[in-house]
């Protein structure tokens, strides 16, 4: 009768683990990145877009194209660092960093939020892969530099990540990406038990349960 209880005890929780969404397989760090990403991000090439809510920039080493969107009005200037800037009446707080293509994914990037005075606020990083699972990190926002960096685990790629600040930062700069690759079939999403599904579940052990002290009655 032990072993019927243990059976049930581990049916349950094997109920409850397959019913856990998964998480994203992401490690997103405040600060500049051990593995230095293998590519820069450039600007101002021909057919890029320069001004807009949207600009572009491409990979120095396989020459993809990535969007840059902004809720204001964006820019690339031409002299100087490379960078992402707002227009003059626009304000820079967010960005979202997309490949042109659809099939194109990654799994290193890094980039610095530029202040050029004193600030107080935060700024919180948002990552997503290839199966749409996505993970977050909030963190102070200096004066200077605001390095950060996301890298992919567990066989994940990246498909977007985006920046969200509470305060303006002046600029976006030294972005850089590693691991860009064309995927032709992406893994689907993780499988997920619905609500009912896990409801279901739980009523399967209980019901087990119920059998154990019926026959102990």
């Amino acid at each position: 009768m032990k072993r019927f209880i243990l059976t049930v005890a581990a049916l349950s929780t094997l109920s409850l683990a397959v019913a856990a969404p998964a998480q994203a397989g992401l490690v997103i760090s405040l600060g500049r990145s051990d593995f230095q990403p293998d590519e820069n991000l450039l600007f101002n090439g021909d057919d890029l877009a320069d001004e807009g809510l949207t600009v572009q920039g491409w990979t120095n080493n396989t020459h993809e194209v990535f969007d840059i969107t902004g809720q204001e009005e964006l820019v690339t200037p031409s002299n100087g660092q490379a960078r992402v800037d707002a227009t003059a009446d626009s304000e820079l707080g967010y960005a979202l960093v997309d490949a042109l293509r659809p099939l194109v994914y990654f799994t290193e990037f890094e980039a610095n939020l530029h202040v050029g005075g004193p600030t107080s606020g935060t700024f919180t990083v948002t990552a997503c892969t290839q199966s749409g699972t996505c993970q977050s990190g909030t963190f102070a926002l200096d004066s200077g530099e605001n390095a950060f960096s996301v890298a992919a685990t567990a066989g994940d790629v990246i498909d977007t990540v985006q920046f969200q600040s509470t305060v303006e930062v002046d600029d976006v700069r030294q972005i850089r990406l590693g691991g860009v690759q064309e995927i032709d079939a992406p893994g689907p999403p993780p499988q997920q038990v619905s609500e009912p599904g896990v409801l279901a579940l739980m009523s399967f052990g209980l019901a087990g349960l119920a059998v154990y002290r019926r026959r102990r009655g």
